[in-house]
Formats: structure tokens, sequence, C-alpha cells
């Protein structure tokens, strides 16, 4: 008996494996501008006639080499019992630019549809206006790059070239390059600060709310009178459980971060200094679209720090002193601030009103921040959210100084 069954199996499979399979059905999904018709004569398939030997794979085989597909899936399905006929889906999606003739597109074509052009314009309080465009070639080596040449005037000068590529799987899910020269005024010194600079950086993302990330670069400055060169190494890591980074709620948002100066030649800073920043700011939704953000950091180093490096008290920062006011090697803030919405939540932008209170404090290498002035600054303000533009306007009084000044900036301070 038991031979018999293994006999009839065998005979089975047989007339099973000889069964010839019949191309019933084709479909084609993910072609934009090629016609159905012109997917399946690249694939070779007729309905109708027999599926050659080697079967989908040689199908897949022939879309990808034709040149014309990014990505390719071929699967076939059984439409009888009898497994002699057969439907065929066709998954491709098109390289960027195809003609709908099917031809390969032209160099120009395939330029011009991945060519992006971005304006820039913000403001910084205490350097000014920025304004200039960003050029992005996306898919430029492959799918997931861009390469991007920056160009901007005014408050920030900048001319760079930078790449960017994002990975589906794999150790790393960004990694970014870039190389150019910029150049601002330090609004504590009163001297511009020209940088020749090239960069690296690698993230991981975990969880879907935490970035591990480094970074390695190398720097030429020119600052004032001096003239000095550095590689920089960094490693960070962040934990961003908001969903929407322009107006988060209900989300913390936490970050430590460090950064290795390596002198080249005679710098200020000796053969090297480590520099570690702290932040961590909270949003909490109270009534309504009603927010309360509350936000604190702590910059410091292991030694002194040069001039053209050390941290920045005013402006952003501590709204009610002017940018640059004090600067350090050691420096505290910490904000909390009320943030009231009255357009609907379903407008296309969010326009509002903020109460706040901030202060900060900076000291010298070797001096605690705590035995240093504290300065604090109260004030009200206006804010206006849309998709490509942040404005917020703000009055704000310094309990330390009694003074009262306007502050502009093209978003939030954090």
């Amino acid at each position: 008996m038991i031979a018999a069954a293994l006999l009839l199996l065998s005979i089975g499979g047989a007339y099973q494996g000889a069964t010839q399979e019949t191309i019933a059905e084709v479909r084609v999904h993910g072609n934009a501008t090629l016609s159905d018709e012109a997917v399946l004569k690249l694939a070779g398939i007729v309905i109708g006639a027999a599926l050659e030997p080697g079967g989908t794979d040689a199908v897949e085989k022939r879309l990808r080499d034709s040149g014309r597909f990014d990505e390719v899936q071929v699967r076939k399905r059984y439409r009888t019992l009898a497994m002699d006929e057969v439907a065929i889906v066709l998954l491709v999606h098109e390289k960027p630019g195809i003609t709908s003739s099917g031809e390969p597109p032209s160099i120009a074509r395939r330029l011009r549809s991945r060519l992006m052009f971005f304006p820039t314009l913000y403001y910084d309080d205490g350097y000014g206006w920025t304004y200039g465009g960003r050029t992005t070639v996306r898919d430029a080596l492959g799918k997931g790059t861009r390469l991007s040449a920056p160009l901007s005037w005014g408050a920030t000068k900048r001319a760079a070239v930078e790449a960017d590529r994002t990975f589906a799987t794999g150790p790393l899910t960004r990694l970014t390059g870039s190389f150019g020269v910029v150049q601002s005024e330090n609004p504590h010194f009163l001297v511009n600060d020209r940088r020749t600079e090239i960069k690296t950086r690698a993230e991981r993302r975990l969880f879907g709310r935490l970035t591990l990330g480094g970074e390695l670069g190398h720097t030429n400055i020119a600052f004032g009178p001096r003239n000095e060169r550095f590689w920089s190494t960094g490693a960070d890591a962040t934990i961003d459980t908001s969903n929407d980074p322009m107006f988060p709620s209900d989300a913390v948002v936490a970050s430590a971060g460090w950064t290795r100066l390596h002198g080249i030649g005679a710098t200020t800073f000796g053969a090297s200094v480590d520099r570690y920043v702290f932040n961590a700011r909270g949003f909490k939704r109270l009534v309504g679209q009603t927010v309360i953000a509350v936000h604190a950091e702590y910059d410091t180093a292991s030694a002194p720090l040069p001039p053209y490096e050390q941290w920045l008290l005013g402006g952003s920062s501590l709204r009610a002193v002017p940018s640059g006011t004090a600067a350090g090697d050691k420096r505290s803030l910490w904000s909390a601030e009320l943030r009231v919405p009255f357009s609907s939540p379903l407008s296309l932008g969010r326009v509002g009103f903020n109460v706040f209170m901030d202060g900060g404090s900076t000291a010298l290498y070797g001096q605690r921040i705590w035995d240093q002035p504290q300065h604090h600054s109260v004030g009200a303000g206006l804010f206006l959210i849309a998709t490509v533009l942040q404005f917020n306007f703000d009055v704000a009084r310094s309990i330390d100084g009694h003074s009262t000044r306007f502050h502009f900036d093209t978003g939030f301070t954090f």
C-alpha cells in the first residue's frame, strides 16, 4: 500500500511538472508614463502564450535589463486547480524622465525631472536677514540620494555642495556630507567668522524615536587676525516623540552631544578641547490648542574654548538682550512659554499669541556658572505658522536691566 501510494505521488508530481502553464491574464501596476502594452513588450510576454522556461525570473530579468525601471517585481498566480493557467502581475517603478513612447530619456530630460529649486529667506536676531536659494538634484547617484548646492547672501554668506543619502535597510539610516565656505559676523566680538569646511555625518534611527549620530569634519577658519585649522569629531543622541515639529504638543525632545576639536599646528586652544551640549524640551497640551513649552540647556567645555567657538547669550536664547551680549566657555539657558493659537485647527496655518519667561548666564572655564550674573526676561508676542512661513514677533522686558526690546525671528526659539 505504501509503495503504491508513493508511485501515485510520483506520477502525479511528474504530471504536474509536465503541465504547460498558459498566460491567461497580465496586470501591470506602477507605470506612470509607459503604457501597459509597452511594459508587456519589454517583458516579452503575450497573453495566450505559454510561460517560458525560467518563468517569472526570466521576465523580471528582461524588465531590469531594459534600463527603464528602478524597481521590478513579477508575481505569478494560478487561476485553476489544474494549475495550467496563470495570471502574471508586473509591479514596476519607472525611472524619472521616462518618455511616453518608452524611449530612454535624454540627459536634459532626466536632469529637468530631478531638478528642484528652493528659495532661502530667514532672519536671525543679532545677525540679520539671509537670502538666497538651494538647487537640488534628487536621485542623482541612485534612488534615495540628493545633491544640493546652497547659495546665500546677507547675514550669512554661504556657498557649498551637499550630498544626502537615505537607506531603507542596513546599519545606517542617513549619510550626509558637505563642502563649502560660510561667513558671518560674530555679534559678540564684532569680527568676521569665515570658514572653509568639509564634513560628513552618519545617523541611525532606532524604534522610530531615537537617533544616534556621528560626525567628522575639517575646518580652516579666519577669525579677525587669527587663521587656524582643526579636525572635529563628535557623537550625539536625540530622542524625539513629537509628531508635528512646527507646533509640537504632548511631546519630549531631548539630546546630548559631544564634539572634540583637534588642533592642527598652532591654535588658540592647544592640542584639543571637548564641548558638551545637554538639551531638553517638553510640550504639554492644556486646554484646546493651548500648549505650555519648557526648555533647559547646559553647554560646557573641558578647557578654554577659542573665541570663535564660545557659547553666546542673547537674542534667540534670551530675548530681552541683544544677541552676543555675553560669551563664555559655559552657558545655561531655560525658558517657559505658553502658546495660545486662536485660529481654527482646520486652517492651513496657525495664528496665535504667546507669553514667556526665560533666563540664562555664561561663565569662563574654571568659574562656577551658578556664581555668575543671571539674566532674566519676560514678554509676550504673536506668532504665525504656515506651511513654508514661520514668524514670531515678541516684546521682551529685562528684569535685571529694566530694558525693553523687540525680538523678531523666523520660527520658535525652541
